[in-house]
């Protein structure tokens, strides 16, 4: 839940609703949607007018993806981490249609580790900007994320949705 306090705008906004009794509502995320547009409130404080269907939020909006945009980017993940896998089973000798053991000498297998090691980093750095931007966390908390989740950036969103 968020707690920090309303800022003098908001209070002032928040005055002027304060004979309908707003009742504080216990949230660490709000989400709202928009034709195909996603936003997101960081830092969100919400209230509830009583009786009623109305509630009144308070933070500062940020554009977020879209559900078709976010439906792409899972599709790239999982695209990118099936053929991450293949390339790893048959640089590892564990390719089921080759005869090959772990110390072929045959070209499909000479990828080095540094090639191998330079496409991994330049994924996770867009997963962890995704992450950073997606989740509103830092760097290192980005990092211990995809740590935690074995590298995988959709198990590594829904931790750190969790944790809010």
């Amino acid at each position: 839940m968020s707690t920090r306090t309303l800022s003098p705008k908001e209070e002032k906004i928040f005055q002027m609703f304060s004979k309908l009794k707003p009742e504080l509502v216990e949230t660490s995320q709000v989400s709202l949607g928009a034709s195909s547009d996603m936003y997101t409130l960081v830092e969100p404080v919400v209230y509830r007018i009583p009786n009623t269907n109305y509630h009144l939020f308070f933070g500062d909006i940020r554009k977020s993806m879209s559900i078709s945009q976010m439906k792409e980017w899972l599709e790239r993940q999982i695209k990118s981490k099936t053929d991450a896998d293949a390339n790893e089973r048959v640089i590892d000798g564990e390719d089921e249609e080759s005869p090959c053991g772990e110390n072929c000498s045959h070209a499909h297998h000479q990828e080095t580790a540094e090639e191998i090691n330079e496409e991994k980093k330049q994924i996770n750095e867009e997963d962890i900007n995704l992450i950073m931007e997606q989740c509103k966390v830092t760097r290192e908390e980005a990092l211990e994320a995809m740590k935690n989740s074995g590298y995988d950036v959709v198990n590594a969103l829904v931790e750190l949705g969790k944790n809010k």
